[in-house]
């Protein structure tokens, strides 16, 4: 068992590197404070879905509210650094 966890566990270690792969890569034609806001607003959201659909998080309408403010915000700053 301790195997399939260390292989879990690997996989983690893989997708982090990746994450931060594409966030180094964003910087190059976005600034850094548009690129981090959408990475952890990205991941909040994948987050908070992955807790709902999966394993059974609860939610109520302002956590969803949250989650519309979280993309609203990252549109936004899309948005102003496209106008900038």
């Amino acid at each position: 068992r301790d195997v399939e966890r260390s292989r879990g566990l690997g996989d983690v270690y893989k997708r982090q590197t990746l994450s931060g792969a594409f966030l180094y890569l964003a910087q190059k034609h976005i600034t850094i404070s548009v690129a981090y806001a959408v990475w952890t607003g990205i991941g909040a959201m994948g987050t908070f879905l992955l807790g709902v659909l999966f394993f059974g998080d609860g939610s109520t309408l302002y956590s969803w509210l949250g989650v519309i403010f979280i993309i609203s915000g990252v549109i936004l700053l899309k948005i102003s650094h496209f106008g900038a």
